[in-house]
């Protein structure tokens, strides 16, 4: 993949399809635990909640948003119906900055893994990026990004790595050398819910 993205300081990557399975996944977890029905996420407040969570300021952040979408599945149903080509090129303001949002393409002939991990590689590449957000979908990658964010932290100096969190639902199989977090409970407060209510 030549590398025709240009990125910026704090970059999020992040499966569309992966992150709509988990949202909807929390939603009816919560819900069946409540035993009430939830309105879907507020978006905006999700992606402030995991730039908390992956170590960021409230300060003017300018964060750029990559997401990997199925060009079967231009919708994000779970997320009130979201189309993901209105999002293209569309900004959004919270308390940690401006997250703008960027929506790649799968091609029929590229598999996803694959893809994701191209980006992946490019953003670990990229002198521009700090501070890099990962949210694959696990269970079609494997442990193909886990392999990648090995490999750079064994082949990077200490002084020489990005600020990297991986946000998964189930927890590494091994130590590792970056942040790892759960997107769980700041999906929940994106879904309205206290941390009381749960």
């Amino acid at each position: 993949m030549e590398n025709k993205v240009k990125f910026a300081e704090n970059v999020f990557l992040m499966d569309a399809v992966y992150l709509e399975v988990m949202a909807t996944s929390v939603q009816r977890a919560v819900e069946q635990k409540l035993g009430r029905a939830l309105q879907g996420p507020n978006l905006p407040l999700w992606f402030n909640n995991l730039a908390l969570d992956a170590g960021m300021d409230r300060k003017e952040n300018e964060i750029q948003v990559i997401l990997m979408c199925d060009e079967a599945k231009p919708d994000l149903d779970g997320c009130e119906s979201l189309n993901l080509e209105d999002l293209h090129s569309m900004a959004c303001r919270t308390e940690v900055g401006e997250f703008s949002f960027v929506c790649v393409k799968t091609a029929r002939m590229v598999d996803s893994g694959d893809l994701f991990l191209d980006l992946t590689t490019l953003a670990l590449d990229s002198a521009d990026v700090k501070r890099l957000v990962l949210l694959p979908a696990h269970s079609l990658y494997g442990d193909k990004v886990e392999k990648a964010l090995d490999k750079y932290m064994n082949d990077r100096p200490d002084g020489e790595r990005i600020d990297i969190t991986l946000f998964a639902l189930e927890s590494p199989r091994h130590p590792v050398d970056y942040r790892w977090d759960s997107p769980a409970y700041s999906m929940a407060s994106a879904l309205g819910i206290t941390s009381d209510e749960l």
